[in-house]
Formats: C-alpha cells, structure tokens, sequence
C-alpha cells in the first residue's frame, strides 16, 4: 500500500484593500495607498491547514514606497483616514536611486533590489 501525501510551507502575498486620496509621506503628492498582507501557510493536499506570520504593508501607488505597517496601526488608519501619529517604517522606495534600495525587515540593512533573500540574514524578500 502506497500513501502519497502532499504538504508544505509557503509564504503567501494578498492585496486586500486599498486607501484612497491620502498624502504621500515620502513624496508629498495626494496618493493611492494598497495594504498588502503577507503571511506563511502550512498546506496539505494544497488545503490550508495553519497561517501564521501576518505582516502589513503599505505601497504608495505615487512613488512606490513600500512601508511596514502593525494591525493596530492599519485599524487606526481605516477609522482616520489619514496618517497622523502613525509609525511607518520605510522598507523600499521606488525612486531612491538608479539602484532602487531595499532595506530588510529583518536586519535593517541596505540591499540592491535585483536580490530575492537578503545577504545578511537569509530573509526572503517579498517586494
């Protein structure tokens, strides 16, 4: 008797909604902000069975600024509408140089964009 069994662990990336109409903190323009939810899935038979890891991100549509965001944070902004006394940590901008930098979450190094893991600490990056 044979059992094939199928399981594993993924990291997976949704949109799930977006903030329209705000000011870009980076650039300064009147902007489109996506929350992004990333967050790993252990699978079996390609069924989700536990999620864990959930991290935000804002992406600024005007520049693509890429900020890390807590879920206390991104509920204060879903009640404001706006971005006073939020603490957004700038992870990635679109225009930074010629480059385009991205620091890790992780260690809060600096790292060209062309990387997929970061050389520092081995953490995968998602944008």
């Amino acid at each position: 008797m044979f059992f094939f069994g199928i399981f594993g662990i993924n990291t997976k990336q949704e949109e799930i909604e977006d903030f329209q109409n705000l000011i870009c903190k980076k650039c300064g323009n009147l902007s489109r902000y996506t929350v992004i939810k990333t967050y790993n899935v252990f699978h079996f038979f390609f069924i989700p069975i536990i999620k864990w890891g959930e991290k935000y991100y804002l992406k600024s549509r005007c520049c693509n600024t890429i900020y890390v965001i807590s879920k206390e944070d991104l509920d204060r902004v879903r009640k404001e509408e706006n971005f006073n006394n939020i603490h957004l940590k700038e992870i990635y901008t679109g225009n930074s140089s010629a480059n385009n930098i991205i620091i890790c979450s992780e260690c809060g190094k600096e790292i060209d964009s062309s990387f997929k893991y970061c050389p520092h600490c081995g953490q995968k990056l998602y944008f």
